[in-house]
């Protein structure tokens, strides 16, 4: 099993090929595929979510389910985040937002302080 610092060293990887094809494609505001106009930033967002959603499946068949809710919440919002429709747009941001606070472990912590307080 691969360590965690292998995982995210892909990752990274990963999140910089995105940003470097990202930058590439900003000059083509939407792709044609069979006649369909698509937006570049959608792609782009479905390619990355897919790849941090293939990092979440390791993660939890790793055991590690807090590191594979926090890429599942990225791999689903980023996509989302980047439509071109209000309401999706706003979930997507929504629960990209949320894998912060699931990745510092703000409810263990929490929990900690409730506790503490009896």
């Amino acid at each position: 099993m691969p360590s965690n610092a292998i995982r995210l060293g892909f990752l990274a990887a990963i999140a910089a090929g995105t940003l470097l094809v990202a930058s590439t494609l900003a000059e083509v505001p939407q792709l044609r595929l069979a006649g369909t106009a698509i937006p570049t930033q959608f792609v782009v967002g479905v390619v990355a979510g897919g790849v941090t959603l293939v990092v979440a499946v390791s993660m939890y068949r790793g055991g590690d389910r807090r590191s594979a809710l926090q890429f599942g919440l990225l791999g689903v919002g980023v996509p989302l985040a980047l439509t071109d429709w209000r309401g999706l747009a706003t979930i997507g941001a929504l629960l990209t937002l949320l894998s912060v606070p699931v990745a510092w472990r703000v409810d263990s912590r929490v929990r900690e302080r409730v506790g503490d307080t009896r």
